[in-house]
């Protein structure tokens, strides 16, 4: 076997033993490579209309804040633009409307993503509402912790 083809073996034998080490005796992978939920999933499933929201990000250091939302129902047609019925309050009362709504457009089970920019810092607490879905509106409050 000539020089490099030993190399080869060699990193293919200690490779699989270097990750196992690191990461295959309960460790973690690092936080860059992992997206850890810093908020709970809410959920309302009032009326015809089942709608799951989870903020996903650190919101107090984002400018971009992220919200995935999950909606289901079995009797009715969800065509609603979620980008206007849906706007975030600050805990000081400051209101901010979605920049967008990226996700699917009708149907009986939608999901997405709901994205508010330039949201300022905040201290306590904020609220996602949305507004007239299925008949009623919908609050989804997050303390920070």
């Amino acid at each position: 076997m000539n020089r490099k083809g030993l190399i080869i073996l060699v990193l293919a034998l200690v490779l699989p033993v270097a990750v196992f080490f690191l990461y295959g005796r309960g460790n973690k992978l690092p936080a860059r490579i992992s997206n850890p939920q810093l908020f709970e999933t809410i959920t309302d499933e009032r009326g015809e209309i089942s709608v799951s929201v989870t903020p996903l990000n650190d919101l107090n250091k984002m400018r971009e804040w992220r919200f995935k939302v999950v909606m289901d129902t079995h009797s009715v047609e969800l065509n609603h633009n979620l980008a206007v019925i849906s706007v975030l309050i600050s805990d000081n009362g400051r209101e901010y409307k979605p920049a967008r709504w990226e996700g699917s457009t009708g149907g009986h089970h939608r999901e997405g993503m709901l994205v508010f920019e330039n949201v300022g810092p905040l201290s306590e607490s904020f609220k996602l509402i949305i507004t007239d879905l299925g008949g009623f509106t919908r609050i989804f409050t997050w303390q920070l912790k």
